[in-house]
């Protein structure tokens, strides 16, 4: 049994201390009975049926497509032979007052602007791949200038230029790079057009989702159609670009020189021929002479301008040759 016996201490005050008395020697001392744990709620059987939700329709999946959802910018390719127009042609969406960005890579081009009378635009000269063409990019999309046109002269020496970057690798773009290049030193292996692909598409695919108008210049080049084996003339860009850059744009257009009557003339096509790499979903599928930007965004907006009659019989007499690139016995070199 446990009692309280009350033990004073001299300098400290009264305290309780416990006496514990030991009871007949050899009895057993009994046992505390363990505590029975409460009992625990069993979770009750649920026997409603469960509630039923309505799934919210998504917004992403469905759209009714309205007017005000029309495609706001032209992405325009122009590709033809050197000297046929085609920095003219793009120097007309300056004229029409847009502010607008020139990229060229060759300064020499500015020149074509520059007999036009074309000033007050601001252009940019890539010569450095590497350190100009990201930040460009950048640039382009914060768009603090308030950009509402971009000018791409030059989409062959754009991957010229990727081209060189990828064969010179660590070595850089440089001296050494320049004398291994002339002696047929750098070679591009399966890997290498792999990559060169990439770097065209992924500089090339978020430019042209920018929102502004674009217009990008490219030198032809003929070579076998894969699908008919007939020779036709395309964008002149390395590998397998050539063939797909087309899907990229709205309006893959044709430039090239005309002559009627003793005249010479800038003209531009987009219609159809099976000998051209040509595309324009806006319509107008023509041929124009002195072609203008301005033809192009009243087409987009509805207001489709008709063709001249001196256009139409370019038309007519338009007639494209492009050489084949394979080998026959009539173009073997006689011995």
């Amino acid at each position: 049994m446990v009692k309280d016996k009350p033990v004073e201490i001299k300098g400290e005050s009264p305290r309780t201390e416990e006496v514990v008395s030991p009871g007949t020697p050899g009895e057993p001392q009994p046992e505390a009975k363990p505590t029975a744990a409460p009992p625990q709620e069993q979770p009750q059987e649920v026997t409603s049926e469960p509630e039923k939700t309505t799934p919210k329709p998504s917004v992403l999946l469905v759209r009714t497509r309205a007017p005000e959802d029309k495609v706001k910018y032209l992405n325009i390719l122009d590709h033809g032979d050197s000297g046929v127009g085609k920095t003219r042609f793009a120097g007309t969406m300056i004229e029409e007052g847009l502010k607008v960005l020139y990229i060229t890579f060759n300064e020499d081009e500015l020149l074509t602007l520059d007999m036009m009378g074309i000033h007050g635009y601001d252009y940019v000269v890539i010569t450095d791949y590497e350190k100009q063409l990201w930040p460009l990019y950048l640039g382009l999309r914060r768009n603090k200038p308030g950009y509402e046109g971009l000018i791409l002269d030059g989409l062959g020496d754009l991957q010229q230029s990727a081209k060189d970057y990828e064969l010179a690798g660590n070595d850089g773009v440089g001296m050494k790079f320049m004398e291994e290049a002339m002696k047929g030193n750098r070679r591009m292996y399966l890997q290498n057009w792999g990559n060169l692909l990439e770097m065209t598409r992924h500089f090339l695919d978020p430019v042209l989702k920018l929102p502004l108008h674009k217009i990008v210049t490219c030198i032809s080049e003929s070579d076998d159609d894969p699908k008919t084996g007939k020779a036709k003339i395309y964008p002149g860009l390395q590998g397998s670009m050539q063939q797909l850059i087309a899907a990229h744009f709205s309006i893959v257009a044709f430039s090239y020189i005309a002559h009627s009557r003793d005249r010479t003339y800038y003209c531009l096509t987009t219609q159809p021929h099976e000998a051209i790499s040509t595309k324009d979903r806006t319509g107008l599928c023509r041929v124009m002479v002195n072609p203008k930007f301005r033809t192009f965004l009243n087409a987009w907006s509805g207001k489709v301008d008709p063709p001249g009659k001196l256009e139409v019989d370019l038309a007519k007499a338009l007639i494209i040759r492009p050489r084949s690139t394979r080998v026959t016995p009539e173009s073997k070199p006689k011995d």
